[in-house]
């Protein structure tokens, strides 16, 4: 095969490996992360709010406010993170994603009819979807066996008793 040909074999690979990892991080940012971050953050305020007890109490002596005004604006900060559906449409997310997706699917189109003849004289359409399909079913598969051993709390092999610590 000519080179021209591989390197339309490795751009077919990198969009492929691109769109699916776009997609995947975007449902992973969009529906996963962000809720468990912001309860996490909430969690740790909880847990460490009694470090900032002392300044609490300082701000109040010096304060022209109500005692109780800073404690209870914590309170309702963190009320109300969990009573707040999370309605963050994320449209910058989503357009970035299929604009990147569709600039990359452009460059790979124009590289695809510059070197036609080429392409055409040394790759099937069977190997084309043979390379998509596997591809697909590799990475999937990958990622699925990712969230399947850190979310699954997992721990079939286990590291430290392999390397003895």
């Amino acid at each position: 095969m000519e080179t021209s040909v591989y390197i339309f074999m490795i751009l077919l690979d990198v969009y492929i490996a691109f769109i699916i990892f776009a997609i995947y991080f975007y449902v992973l940012f969009k529906y996963y992360l962000h809720i468990f971050e912001e309860n996490g953050i909430v969690n740790q305020v909880l847990t460490h709010l009694e470090f900032y007890k002392p300044i609490v109490t300082l701000i109040k002596g010096y304060s022209q406010l109500d005692k109780n005004i800073i404690p209870k604006l914590i309170k309702d900060t963190i009320d109300n993170t969990f009573n707040q559906p999370h309605t963050n449409t994320f449209s910058i997310g989503k357009v970035l994603i299929i604009g990147s997706t569709l600039s990359f699917l452009l460059i790979l189109l124009i590289y695809f009819v510059i070197c036609y003849e080429k392409i055409i004289e040394h790759i099937k359409i069977e190997n084309l979807i043979l390379t998509i399909f596997l591809n697909i079913i590799l990475i999937v598969g990958f990622e699925l066996m990712f969230i399947f051993f850190v979310y699954g709390s997992l721990d079939i092999v286990n590291i430290q008793a392999l390397i003895g610590i």
